[in-house]
């Protein structure tokens, strides 16, 4: 049987792959397993914080852009409500914080 240095283009993509990962986690020693799940546990919450920064952005920018709609006098909040697809409840909650910051 041959040694690969690397390995065949196929046996790195798709099912194979996967299959390989799964066998170098279990012929890990105790500690190479133990550093690899905090490794992975890292990643993952690496990428919770990312999506989670990502999605709190997305709002942010969501309610500046409803406040501007709503300064500017443009649309309704029935028709921001209704050309952004959001609840026209949400659109007065915003509508109702530019008052308070206004007094």
């Amino acid at each position: 049987m041959h040694n690969f240095e690397q390995l065949p283009e196929f046996l790195n993509e798709g099912q194979f792959h996967k299959i390989l990962e799964i066998a170098e986690v279990a012929n890990m020693t105790a500690a190479q397993r133990q550093e690899y799940e905090r490794s992975l546990k890292q990643l993952r919450n690496d990428y919770a914080n990312r999506t989670t920064a990502f999605k709190e952005g997305e709002e942010k920018k969501q309610v500046e852009m409803v406040k501007i709609l709503l300064l500017k006098g443009l649309l309704s909040p029935t028709e921001i409500a209704e050309n952004f697809n959001l609840e026209e409840s949400y659109i007065l909650s915003i509508k109702e914080s530019i008052a308070e910051e206004k007094r």
